[in-house]
C-alpha cells in the first residue's frame, strides 16, 4: 500500500514539475525574450539601442547569481529549487504591475525588476532540474522548452481578434499560474531530501562565464554602433548609395559577429568544464537564439494558425526529449532541429511573396525545429551532466545564457528577417547561414563526442579483460 502511494506522489510531483516549467518557460518567452521586439517595434529612437536592451543581461545575470548563491548559501540548497523559481515569479509579477502595460515603455526600475524576477525564476527551474531524480528532469525539460515555444500561441489564443500587442498583455495571471504552480512543485518535492550542494562543486565559473559573456556583448554593441555612426556620413554630410549599402553590410555582419563573440565565450568555457558534450549545449543555444526570436515577431506582431503552431511545439518537445533519451547515440537531433528551423527563416525570408502558405509552413518548420532541438539539449545536459544540483544547474544555465545574451545581439537581423524587411529584391542569407554552418559544427562535436565515447569503452573493456 505504501509503494502505491509513493508512486502516485512520485507521478504527481513529476506532472507538477512539467507543469511549473512550462508555466516558467511561458513567462520568460513573454516578457523576457521578447524585450528586443518589443523595443523595436515600439519605435524606440535610434540613441536608446546603441547599447541595446539591458534587460537580457539582467536576466542572464540574474540567473548565474541565483545558481551561485545556491552552491554558498546553506538556507538556499536545503530549500527545492521550486521554491527559489517561486520567489523570482514573485518578483516578475511585482515588476510588472510597476512597469506600463505592454512591458516596452515602462521605467527602468520597473523592468530591471522584471528581468531581475525572470532570472531568479529561470535559475530556481534549473536548481528544481538537478535536485529532481530522471523523470522529473525529462519533464522539466519538455515542460520548459514546451513553454518557450508555445508562449507567443498561448497568447494569441488568449487575446481577442484586432487586439494590440503592445496594449495587450495577462500581466497578472500569466505569471500567478506560473507562481502557483512553482509554489506547488516546491510543496509536491518536499516530500524527497533536497540534495545538498559539495563542497567541491563548480559554482564560480558558470556564474563568471556569464558576466563576461554580457560584457562582450554589449562593449561590442556600443563600438558597433559607434562605429555605424562614424561611417554613416562623409565628411562632406552627404552618403552615396555605395557608402548606405556598405554600412548596412557592417551593421549586419557586425551584430553576427558580437553573437558568436558571446557564444565563444560561453562554448570555450562550456568546453572546459564538459568537452564535447556541453559544448553542443551552448552551440545549439547560439543557433537558438535568432529562430526562438523569430517565432515571437511572427506570432505575436504577425499572427497566424495558433492552434498549429500549439500542437507543433508540443509534439516536437515531446519527439525532442525521447529522441534524448533513445537515439542520442546515434541520432544527431540538435543539429537536425536546427537545419528545420534554419529552413524556416528562408522560407520566412520570402513568404510575403509567395503568399499566406509559406507563411504557415514557415512557422511550423521555426517551431518544429527548435522546439525538438531545444527539448532534445536541455534533456542530453540533465541527464548526463555530472555533480551536484548545483553543477547541472550550472552547466544548463549555460544555454540560457547563450539564448538570451545572443539573441539580444541578432535582435535586428532577427526582425528583418521576420518582417522580410531591408533586403531589397535579394533573399537574406545571414541568418540561414548561421543556422547551417552551426549544424556542421554540432555534426562535428557529435562525431567527437561519439569517438571518445568509444575510445572510453575500449578502454575499460580492455582494463576488465583478464591478464592471460
Amino acid at each position: 500500500m505504501n509503494g502505491e502511494s509513493d508512486r502516485q506522489k512520485s507521478i504527481a510531483t513529476v506532472v507538477v514539475a512539467g507543469l511549473a516549467a512550462c508555466a516558467a518557460g511561458i513567462v520568460l518567452t513573454r516578457w523576457g525574450l521578447a524585450a528586443m521586439p518589443q523595443r523595436l517595434f515600439a519605435g524606440y529612437p535610434g540613441a536608446q539601442l546603441a547599447v541595446g536592451a539591458f534587460e537580457p543581461g539582467v536576466t542572464a545575470l540574474a540567473a548565474a547569481l541565483t545558481v551561485l548563491a545556491a552552491g554558498f548559501v546553506p538556507a538556499i540548497t536545503r530549500l527545492s529549487g521550486w521554491a527559489v523559481s517561486a520567489a523570482g515569479a514573485l518578483l516578475t509579477l511585482a515588476g510588472l504591475q510597476f512597469a506600463t502595460p505592454g512591458g516596452a515603455g515602462g521605467g527602468v526600475a520597473s523592468q530591471a525588476l522584471l528581468a531581475a524576477g525572470l532570472g531568479v525564476m529561470s535559475g530556481g527551474l534549473l536548481l528544481a532540474a538537478g535536485q529532481q531524480p530522471r523523470a522529473g528532469r525529462l519533464a522539466t525539460a519538455g515542460g520548459f522548452t514546451a513553454g518557450l515555444v508555445l508562449a507567443s500561441s498561448v497568447v494569441l489564443l488568449l487575446a481577442p481578434r484586432g487586439y494590440d500587442p503592445d496594449a495587450l498583455s495577462p500581466e497578472i495571471y500569466l505569471p500567478g499560474i506560473a507562481l502557483a504552480l512553482a509554489v506547488a512543485a516546491a510543496v509536491a518535492a518536499m516530500s524527497r531530501p533536497v540534495p545538498a550542494a559539495s563542497p567541491t562543486a563548480s559554482v564560480w565559473g558558470p556564474a563568471v562565464a556569464t558576466a563576461v559573456a554580457a560584457a562582450v556583448l554589449y562593449a561590442g554593441n556600443a563600438a558597433l554602433a559607434a562605429t555605424v555612426d562614424s561611417l554613416r556620413l562623409s565628411r562632406d554630410g552627404l552618403a552615396s548609395q555605395r557608402r548606405i549599402d556598405f554600412v548596412q553590410d557592417l551593421a549586419r555582419y557586425g551584430m553576427l559577429a558580437v553573437a558568436v563573440a558571446v557564444g565563444l565565450v560561453l562554448t570555450w568555457y562550456a568546453y572546459r568544464r564538459g568537452r564535447a558534450d556541453l559544448a553542443r549545449w551552448t552551440v545549439l543555444c547560439l543557433a537558438l537564439a535568432a529562430p526562438l526570436h523569430m517565432g515571437l515577431v511572427r506570432a505575436l506582431y504577425l499572427p497566424s494558425a495558433p492552434y498549429l503552431m500549439l500542437l507543433a511545439a508540443l509534439t516536437a518537445a515531446a519527439l525532442g526529449v525521447a529522441a534524448a533519451v533513445y537515439a542520442d547515440r546515434w541520432l544527431p537531433a540538435d543539429a537536425l532541429g536546427i537545419c528545420l528551423a534554419g529552413a524556416g527563416i528562408a522560407v520566412s525570408a520570402v513568404a510575403y511573396r509567395q503568399g499566406p502558405s509559406w507563411g504557415y509552413a514557415s512557422a511550423v518548420l521555426i517551431a518544429t525545429g527548435t522546439g525538438f532541438a531545444l527539448a532534445a539539449g536541455l534533456t542530453r545536459v540533465l541527464r548526463t551532466a555530472a555533480g551536484a544540483p548545483v553543477d547541472v544547474a550550472g552547466s544548463a544555465l549555460l544555454g540560457l545564457g547563450t539564448v538570451l545574451l545572443a539573441g539580444q545581439a541578432l535582435g535586428l537581423l532577427t526582425m528583418e528577417a521576420a518582417t522580410s524587411t531591408g533586403y531589397g529584391g535579394d533573399v537574406p542569407l545571414t541568418l540561414p547561414g548561421l543556422s547551417g554552418a552551426l549544424a556542421v559544427v554540432l555534426l562535428l562535436l557529435f562525431g567527437l563526442s561519439r569517438a571518445v565515447d568509444r575510445i572510453r569503452r575500449d578502454i575499460q573493456d580492455e582494463a576488465r579483460r583478464p591478464v592471460s
